[in-house]
């Protein structure tokens, strides 16, 4: 899947196609009521736009990993 933003967005040079890889899965327990989530997502190509908050992947374009996790309870 490849998402398409507004160039206008970005910073001068980013692109602005980000292609995404994503996996997630759910487990409920009791039902809707108390429920994991889960999610892994892939960036071959790495985000286009580095985070201004002390980053450690900036200027780096390569390969990224995100990780999700989410544990939801309702009462």
């Amino acid at each position: 899947m490849s998402c398409q933003f507004d160039p206008r967005d970005f910073t001068g040079g980013a692109n602005s196609t980000v292609h995404d890889i994503s996996l997630g899965c759910n487990y409920y327990f009791y039902g809707h009521r108390a429920r994991f989530t889960g999610a892994a997502s892939y960036l071959p190509n790495g985000s286009p736009v580095a985070s201004s908050i002390r980053d450690p992947l900036t200027g780096h374009r390569g390969n990224e990993l995100m990780l999700q996790v989410q544990f939801q309870l309702m009462l």
